[in-house]
């Protein structure tokens, strides 16, 4: 994966003094984009030396092929060399997320978030799909369900802020057998439970908890005491 810390390994067997150095076509120079030495002097010694090629995070891009080589001489020019090719995993991609309703009360609404047409290549099957929400910052965002092979989720959600007319985003991160990750987004406005005769919005968005953490007990969820807990907090706390 393209997030991924990259450590390419070889080994050179050597009866005498010998330079080894590795290079790529597709990095050039290769030592600006390694983090270890690409260029070794190697001791004669009975065994192989190994010598390792480090390339960090975000250095290599999704969907292409890198090609690194190994090569190794004795101060006479006698060179032997090597190399391999490496194909960086391509996230899923092509697909959308959809929210049905796009408006309900917080806690007593059930919403569906649904994922369409993602595709990847067959060997990076199968997808997983997770569910979160967030009101402002992306950064804080409340889980919903964990990564699962089901695209669909049926939850409750938070109500959203005021200053955004209640509209928050629900996310969907799509992950392939490898670990790639894609993200879709789709709005929603989720309005606060509102105070009736018989019962204040606190105690209704708690009679809702109640229920949905009795039901989660009773089928055995936890998805659906995580969703119980991560849409009642918006609520309660605001």
């Amino acid at each position: 994966n393209p997030t991924d810390k990259i450590v390419v390994t070889g080994s050179v067997l050597a009866s005498q003094r010998a330079a080894a150095r590795w290079n790529s076509s597709e990095l050039v120079p290769l030592s600006s984009y390694s983090l270890s030495p690409v260029h070794y002097v190697l001791r004669p010694k009975a065994n192989a030396s190994v010598v390792q090629l480090s390339i960090g995070p975000g250095i290599l891009f999704a969907g292409l092929n890198y090609v690194f080589s190994l090569s190794s001489s004795y101060a006479n020019n006698i060179v032997a060399s090597a190399a391999m090719s490496l194909s960086i995993n391509q996230p899923p991609s092509g697909g959308v997320m959809v929210v049905n309703p796009l408006q309900g009360i917080a806690v007593t609404t059930m919403f569906t978030l649904s994922n369409w047409l993602w595709t990847d290549n067959p060997g990076d099957l199968p997808l997983s799909y997770s569910f979160a929400y967030f009101v402002s910052d992306p950064s804080v965002a409340y889980v919903l369900r964990g990564s699962q092979a089901n695209p669909i989720l049926t939850t409750p959600l938070g109500q959203g802020l005021r200053g955004n007319n209640f509209m928050l985003t629900c996310v969907a991160n799509v992950s392939d057998a490898f670990g790639a990750v894609a993200t879709a987004t789709a709005n929603a406005t989720v309005s606060p439970v509102q105070s009736t005769f018989a019962a204040t919005a606190t105690t209704i968005v708690i009679d809702a908890t109640n229920e949905l953490l009795s039901t989660a007990e009773i089928l055995g969820n936890p998805d659906l005491t995580v969703q119980a807990l991560s849409t009642s907090i918006r609520s309660i706390n605001t």
